[in-house]
């Protein structure tokens, strides 16, 4: 596992809080820290180090460390949260589509061909189109997360 140094210039405070609320990360900043680590494994320790023009004291520092990590845990919330409710949409319709398939299997048996085949089709579209979701669209939430949590868990530093 290695070590990725990030460095952000700050020429004033506006550049690190939104101008709409002072609680909250200033959004072109936040753009440019995820920017900044594409291609970066998401295992690696990440050091945040902040290189400011203008004075702040202890008391700043630590709001600042507190409102980017705030930030992006609020993100990795939100987006744990969609994920597992995709994941349990997506699982509901698999179910479905098993449940598409037996019905399919019925009528066969029944010898109505064309509604078999009708479930059939949509039993096999629905655990498809699960399936898929599953495997791809939550692997790159996942990887999303991951890179959350490396920020989250950064080391940050001020430079004057």
């Amino acid at each position: 596992m290695s070590r990725i140094n990030l460095t952000i210039d700050l020429e004033n405070k506006s550049k690190f809080i939104s101008e709409y609320n002072k609680k909250t990360l200033n959004r072109e900043l936040k753009e440019y820290i995820l920017n900044e680590l594409v291609g970066y494994d998401t295992n690696d320790k990440l050091k945040i180090r902040i290189n400011v023009s203008y004075n702040l004291n202890e008391e700043e520092k630590k709001e600042y460390i507190k409102i980017l990590k705030k930030d992006f845990k609020e993100n990795y919330i939100d987006l744990r949260y969609d994920a597992k409710m995709n994941y349990i949409k997506s699982v509901v319709l698999i179910l479905i589509g098993i449940i598409f398939l037996i019905v399919g299997f019925v009528f066969l048996n029944h010898n109505d061909s064309l509604m078999s085949e009708i479930s059939n089709i949509g039993g096999w579209l629905l655990i498809w189109e699960s399936g898929y979701a599953i495997i791809y669209t939550l692997a790159d939430r996942r990887k999303e997360m991951q890179r959350y949590k490396q920020i989250i868990n950064s080391e940050i530093e001020f430079n004057k």
